[in-house]
């Protein structure tokens, strides 16, 4: 039953963090064209642009490892896979605060929208309205569907570093009767001669 469930929980976390790699993906991409846009106009990126794609770099450097590592970590490296993956949640949460101002389906609302718009147009150039609309809309969801896999992965490498923690304890125990039986059966032989 232990190893349905350590099966089950490595090859879940295996598959949301190919899914956190490729939002990762995405929100890099996003973030850095919103990022080129700033500057290319002598701005300073904001906070709610400049923090998700921070741990974005972060989360997919951490997410590769944990792909890679997801079958033979023992127990103790799952639990810091788990402290790792916590933190990273908690950054994505710092950033969906950020984003606060950019929920609202009109685009006009958006803080992020009317900033980027602002200064194409300020400076003769296309707004880019609905493209930039789409892209602050992907941004918010990559941010919110992060928080969810993260959120579920931190939760699986906990459990992963519980079994093992368990099967460790399970096959010291085994290893320890086997060794009693064979002192026990040494002393038996002992004490017949």
């Amino acid at each position: 039953m232990a190893f349905f469930a350590k099966t089950l929980a490595k090859t879940a976390t295996w598959l949301l963090r190919l899914f956190q790699n490729f939002l990762a993906l995405i929100i890099i991409g996003t973030c850095g064209y919103m990022l080129h846009e700033f500057a290319k106009f002598g701005f300073r990126p904001p906070q709610e642009v400049f923090v998700p794609m921070f741990f974005s770099c972060i989360a997919l450097v951490v997410s590769f490892l944990s792909i890679v590592a997801v079958c033979c970590l023992p127990g103790p490296l799952q639990l810091i896979a788990a402290i790792f993956d916590f933190c990273i949640l908690s950054g994505y949460i710092a950033s969906a605060v950020l984003l606060f101002n950019n929920y609202h389906r009109d685009d006009n609302q958006n803080t992020l929208w009317r900033w980027l718009v602002g200064i194409r147009l300020a400076h003769n150039q296309t707004g880019r309205e609905r493209r930039t609309g789409a892209l602050v809309k992907l941004l918010d969801a990559c941010v919110i569907l992060m928080i969810l896999l993260f959120f579920f992965t931190t939760l699986l490498s906990f459990c992963l570093a519980i079994l093992s923690g368990q099967e460790h304890y399970e096959r010291a125990a085994v290893r320890e009767e086997i060794e009693e039986g064979k002192h026990h059966r040494r002393h038996s032989r002992g004490s017949s001669r």
